[in-house]
């Protein structure tokens, strides 16, 4: 199992409807995430600041290429960055975070990216 986590800030201004788009989900996107291998996923946010994190079967970046590769979570992907301030780099790549510890005794997941 591999763990991910990556940062981005919202368009000041959009949080609520950063919110109210992630209750009604578009249909096919839990399910492209699913079939990407994603098999946990949770985001948390603290006024414009939100933190992905996650776990996945395959290595994170081959994750995130066959999510990107899926024509509804593109479609969702691209809808969605319209309230970010861009989350990429240079190449178009999600912004990841490097694990820097994790508390002894827990499941130990590799992490890459």
């Amino acid at each position: 199992m591999n763990r991910f986590c990556y940062l981005f800030d919202l368009i000041p201004g959009s949080e609520q409807r950063y919110a109210d788009e992630h209750a009604t989900l578009w249909d096919g996107v839990a399910a492209a995430m699913h079939d990407a291998g994603v098999t946990e996923y949770t985001l948390f946010r603290r006024g414009t600041l939100v933190i992905a994190t996650g776990s996945c079967n395959g290595p994170v970046s081959e994750t995130f290429a066959r999510l990107e590769r899926d024509p509804v979570n593109a479609a969702w992907s691209a809808h969605i960055r319209s309230l970010m301030i861009d989350p990429t780099d240079d190449d178009g790549r999600l912004l990841f975070a490097a694990e820097v510890w994790q508390l002894p005794g827990t499941t130990q997941a590799s992490t890459s990216s």
